[in-house]
C-alpha cells in the first residue's frame, strides 16, 4: 500500500490475519510515504489488526535533521506529523514515535495505539548515506529516480510549490535543476562563489518539457550533491531564497503567488511564518529563526525512538 491510501477498506482488511508495511521512504516530511503509513497504522487500530513494518534505510542518512518541526495548525497529507523537513530516522522509527506519542489521535484524551513489529535492517548504521548501503534505487515515485533527487527535493522540493521558479520538473534532472527564463548574470555572479553545505553549484541552461515554463530556455544551475552528512538541505535552501530576494526583490511579491500556491507553500514548510516573513521584507535573522523552530528540542526528544 502506498501513495495516497487513507484507510484499509473492512473487507479487504478482514482476509488477513495482519497488515504489512513495505514502503521506501525519502527522509523529507512533505513526502507522503509517512502519511500512508498514518492512516494505515489507524486503520489498524481500528480493525485490531497486528501491523508489520519492514524498516528501509533513510536515503539521506540518520544523522541529518534540517528545518522546522511542523506546526499542527497545518497538518496536512504532505506533513501529517510535527517532525522537521528533514528528521533522519527511518520509516520504523517514525512508525515507534507516532504510536507513542499518541499522534494517532487527534483527541489527547483518547489513546489510540497500534499493534505494531518492527523488522529491523541489518547491517544500516546512522552514517550510511544511501551510496553507502551497496543498494539499488528504484525510483520512489516519478520524479525521484536517484538519492540525488533526493536530496534535491528536501533542499528546493518545497521551493517549488511557489511555482516562481522550475526546480528540473519535465527534466531528466528533476530536483536538480533550478532556474527561470528571468535570471540574468547577476544571478550567475552571485552565486558562483557562493558556498552551500553538501552541495556546488554548476551554472546551466535547461529546457523542462512539461511543468513550469514547459518550453522555456531556463537559465540557472545544475545541483550537484556531495555525500556527506553535513548536507543541511532545508537551511540551504532558505540561504538560497534570501539572496535571491536581495538580487530580485521584485519576484518576492505576494501578488504574485496565488492563494493555493501560498497554502501548498505554507503546507510543505509546516507554518506560514516563512511565507509571511519572506514576502514581507522579513529581515534574515527572523527567516532563519523561523526556519529553525523546534529543532533543538526534536534532537533530543527523538533519541528514545532511534533504533539503531
Amino acid at each position: 500500500l502506498y501513495g495516497q491510501v487513507k484507510k484499509i477498506p473492512v473487507d479487504l482488511a478482514n482476509q488477513f490475519d495482519v497488515i504489512v508495511v513495505d514502503i521506501q521512504d525519502i527522509g523529507i516530511r512533505a513526502y507522503t510515504y509517512i502519511s500512508t503509513l498514518y492512516y494505515v497504522m489507524q486503520s489498524a487500530s481500528e480493525l485490531g489488526k497486528e501491523l508489520i513494518i519492514l524498516d528501509r534505510p533513510n536515503p539521506i542518512g540518520g544523522i541529518i535533521v534540517d528545518g522546522n518541526v511542523l506546526d499542527n495548525d497545518f497538518k496536512s497529507f504532505i506533513g501529517i506529523i510535527p517532525v522537521p523537513y528533514t528528521h533522519g530516522m527511518t520509516i520504523g522509527e517514525i512508525a515507534l514515535m507516532i504510536n507513542k506519542e499518541n499522534w494517532l489521535s487527534d483527541n489527547q484524551d483518547k489513546k489510540i495505539e497500534c499493534n505494531i513489529k518492527i523488522v529491523k535492517m541489518e547491517g544500516w548504521k546512522r552514517w550510511m548515506q544511501w551510496e553507502d548501503t551497496g543498494l539499488i534505487w528504484f525510483p520512489t515515485s516519478p520524479n525521484i529516480p536517484s538519492a540525488d533527487a533526493v536530496r534535491g527535493a528536501a533542499m528546493i522540493g518545497w521551493i517549488g510549490e511557489l511555482s516562481l521558479f522550475s526546480v528540473g520538473i519535465g527534466t531528466n534532472l528533476p530536483f536538480q535543476y533550478f532556474g527561470t527564463p528571468q535570471f540574468d548574470n547577476s544571478f550567475f555572479e552571485t552565486f558562483n562563489n557562493f558556498e552551500f553545505n553538501g552541495v556546488k553549484l554548476i551554472q546551466a541552461e535547461f529546457i523542462p518539457q512539461f511543468g513550469k515554463f514547459s518550453n522555456e530556455l531556463c537559465k540557472g544551475f545544475l545541483l550537484r550533491f556531495e555525500r556527506t552528512n553535513n548536507f543541511t538541505p532545508f537551511s540551504n535552501g532558505i540561504e538560497f531564497l534570501l539572496n535571491l530576494r536581495e538580487l530580485y526583490p521584485k519576484i518576492f511579491d505576494s501578488t504574485s503567488v496565488n492563494h493555493s500556491k501560498k497554502q501548498m507553500f505554507e503546507k510543505a514548510t509546516g507554518t506560514d511564518k516563512i511565507f509571511s516573513l519572506l514576502f514581507s521584507n522579513g529581515s534574515k535573522k527572523e527567516i532563519i529563526k523561523a526556519a529553525n523552530e523546534g529543532i533543538i528540542q526534536f534532537i533530543k526528544f527523538r533519541e528514545k525512538y532511534l533504533l539503531y
